[in-house]
């Protein structure tokens, strides 16, 4: 992984330089498949990443790996603002 600049101010938390372009272009490229659920919000159309059961075993194999690519960032995340709240990492579970 690379070395994550952080920075957590009252709206929000930025990390950079935490997942490869490779990894993004792979991402993408998984998000595009077909199979998987579309969803909608006020920012329009996206795909809908799940780590649960989809009507498509395919769709599920698909999240699972753009899962397996997003989930140690979100625990870095985590990490950084447990530590900047002082909170215990601990008493939070990543699922």
């Amino acid at each position: 992984m690379f070395e994550i600049a952080q920075k957590v101010e009252d709206y929000g938390l930025y990390l950079s330089n935490c997942i490869s372009q490779e990894d993004i272009d792979y991402i993408i490229d998984l998000s595009k498949s077909d199979l998987l659920q579309k969803g909608s919000s006020r920012l329009g159309q996206h795909t809908v990443i799940s780590y649960e059961e989809s009507e498509s075993d395919e769709a599920l194999k698909i999240s699972n790996k753009v899962f397996a690519k997003i989930h140690p960032v979100m625990e870095k995340a985590m990490e950084v603002y447990v530590n900047h709240l002082g909170l215990n990492i601990d008493d939070y579970e990543m699922a």
